[in-house]
């Protein structure tokens, strides 16, 4: 571990509060000898700009905000790996312990290098996502596109769904197969596609 980097962290920001790309960016820039991205210092995200060492602070919130957890943190739930516009689970973390799905690299460092996690991951639902749901007791399909914006028309019978709302925090990078409880019925995720993005959905990711 780093003390210079631990230490920077630790006097400038408090464990478990949520902090800004943008706040982060700028208090990494201090230290030029360190990644300047945010993502490259996370329990539950994995890119090829982490040091060679990886040395994980925060818990990536599925935007472009990070929760500060400290180093050594016994962090509990998915590793996500982003291609482009895609967000796949690579592994998962229990209580510190991570396991990768991939068979052949049994931990973080002899998988760093690796190039075919795609064969492996599990793709997670994101904004501009339609989402089938399957109700297990009616067995009747439901579809939801996950969006930023809080209503807008739709060409189909798709509901949407804004991602801060119950459901979509249910659905929000979430793979296929996965099941949950919603207005007193049980569901299960039966299919995710990602959908072709608005010109607001652009505008928004360039800004």
């Amino acid at each position: 571990m780093n003390t210079e980097l631990q230490n920077l962290l630790g006097h400038c920001l408090t464990r478990g509060h949520t902090y800004s790309y943008g706040e982060l960016s700028r208090l990494l820039q201090s230290l030029p000898q360190f990644p300047k991205d945010p993502g490259s210092y996370c329990y539950n995200l994995w890119q090829k700009t982490m040091l060679q060492e990886p040395e994980p602070f925060f818990a990536w919130k599925g935007d472009s905000s990070f929760i500060y957890l400290g180093p050594g943190y016994p962090y509990h739930g998915p590793l996500y790996e982003k291609r482009e516009e895609k967000t796949y689970i690579i592994g998962y973390y229990n209580r510190g312990d991570l396991s990768l799905l991939t068979p052949h690299h049994p931990n973080f460092n002899s998988w760093k290098g690796f190039t075919e996690s795609l064969r492996y991951g599990r793709e997670v639902a994101r904004e501009n996502y339609r989402v089938v749901l399957l109700c297990l007791s009616t067995h009747q399909r439901l579809p939801i596109e996950l969006s930023l914006e809080e209503t807008r028309p739709l060409e189909d019978s798709s509901r949407v769904c804004p991602i801060g709302s119950a459901l979509g925090k249910l659905l929000y990078l979430q793979p296929e197969g996965r099941a949950f409880e919603w207005e007193g019925g049980l569901y299960r995720i039966e299919h995710i596609q990602s959908l072709p993005r608005t010109k607001t959905a652009l505008s928004q990711a360039v800004g």
